[in-house]
């Protein structure tokens, strides 16, 4: 049998570290809420240029290499994204195939946005959110929307 004495120093000990763990995990809670609150913003950003790479390359029938990268890297100005604008963030290669018998021209626009943001937590630490996407659109052209490139 356990004095009294000692059965209150438990329960005493056992109430002291359940309010431990719960500051902890209130502390672990707020700190997992304060970075996604920082990092919401850069990955919604993110997704916003990927949509918009989609919705520029479905278009390339009739748009050249250059002018794809150009609205890419203007869609990546506007949505506050300067990594996406460095010299080998944003590739695009346009294969055009022969006409076919209808006169149309098809062919294929693969778009590779490649860049690492930086995220600063408050100014704690640093968090690297990385974007690599491959995205490939075909896409058909007749022969009075023309295709330069």
């Amino acid at each position: 049998m356990i004095g009294k004495n000692a059965a209150e120093a438990l329960t005493h000990f056992s109430a002291s570290n359940a309010n431990t763990v719960c500051a902890v995990t209130s502390l672990m809670a707020l700190l997992l809420l304060a970075i996604g609150l920082r990092m919401l913003p850069a990955h919604r950003s993110n997704v916003k240029l990927i949509d918009a790479a989609e919705s520029i390359a479905a278009r390339a029938s009739s748009v050249s290499e250059e002018d794809i990268k150009e609205q890419i890297k203007t869609a990546a100005r506007s949505l506050n994204i300067p990594e996406a604008l460095g010299l080998h963030a944003i590739s695009v290669a346009r294969v055009v195939r022969p006409p076919r018998e209808d006169g149309a021209q098809t062919g294929m626009c693969t778009v590779r946005i490649r860049y690492t943001r930086r995220i600063s937590i408050y100014g704690i630490a640093k968090i690297r959110l990385a974007t690599d996407r491959e995205i490939a659109k075909a896409f058909v052209a007749t022969q009075r929307s023309g295709v330069r490139g």
